[in-house]
């Protein structure tokens, strides 16, 4: 499903992540369209994506609060950094946010 740069596949915001994408339909189509560019995953699903989605944690300035930052998205390379938010209603709502305001959605 998702994999994480350094391979920490059960790190917060890959676990997040998922629950963000698991929350509603509407939601995984915002967040698909946010972090890949593309309304439709292929044909197969995110296991089929090229390249493989990748999801790494948001690294913010010494002494700054994560929780100031959305996730930010590099849809070429359907590669999407996610503060270490201080907990998964922030994550989802942060999320939600982003992809909201994302100019291809």
């Amino acid at each position: 499903f998702f994999s994480s740069r350094r391979r920490h596949t059960r790190c917060r915001e890959v676990s997040w992540a998922r629950r963000c994408v698991q929350e509603t339909e509407p939601m995984q189509r915002l967040f698909l369209q946010y972090s890949t560019g593309s309304p439709r995953l292929p044909l197969g699903g995110f296991s089929n994506l090229v390249p493989k989605m990748t999801i790494s944690k948001r690294i913010t300035p010494v002494g700054a609060n994560p929780d100031d930052y959305l996730p930010s998205v590099m849809t070429c390379q359907n590669y999407i950094k996610i503060p270490e938010f201080s907990s998964f209603s922030i994550c989802l709502l942060y999320t939600s946010d982003a992809a909201d305001d994302h100019p291809c959605v």
